[in-house]
């Protein structure tokens, strides 16, 4: 009976070990990687106007969560009054409701662009809804929703001189 019980938990050892990895879970949290800036169509400072999380949707394979953002500045890219984004939090459990700063800089990304881009970390969560603007995102890491500061703004001047340089 002692041999039985031993495998058994040793069976069971092993698969709670291999079942995150499985089921497709982060193993290790990641801070964001600015050097993933330089695939950004656009790159704002904006306020969250509204979110939703949009549960089912035929349009989209997925879950995400619905952002409209008023623009204050526009950093890189297309400049627009607002923004209607999607946002496919892959990695984490959209929230409920938008319950963080609501003054941000958001990087965004067209989903027709994202073939071929790999992003630091596996992957990126970028092809949720085609016809708008997706939060750009690695896998296991945190969105591009950046603390709208100066030393915010510095770490992106430098990350998208040196993409311009390696180019």
């Amino acid at each position: 009976m002692n041999g039985v019980r031993r495998f058994l938990i040793c069976v069971i050892g092993v698969a709670s070990v291999f079942a995150p990895t499985i089921a497709g879970a982060c193993q290790v949290y990641n801070e964001v990687d600015f050097r993933n800036l330089q695939f950004a169509d656009v790159i704002f400072e904006g306020e969250i106007l509204s979110y939703e999380k949009v549960m089912h949707d035929p349009d989209a394979r997925a879950r995400y969560g619905l952002i409209e953002i008023r623009v204050i500045k526009t950093i890189s890219g297309e400049h627009r009054e607002s923004w209607k984004m999607a946002w496919e939090n892959s990695t984490f459990a959209l929230p409920d409701d938008w319950d963080e700063d609501r003054n941000l800089i958001i990087a965004g990304l067209w989903a027709d662009k994202s073939d071929g881009i790999h992003l630091s970390w596996y992957g990126a969560s970028i092809d949720m809804r085609p016809d708008l603007l997706n939060v750009l995102q690695a896998a296991c890491s945190a969105p591009f929703f950046l603390p709208n500061n100066n030393e915010t703004r510095a770490r992106i001047k430098r990350a998208l001189n040196n993409a311009a340089t390696q180019k």
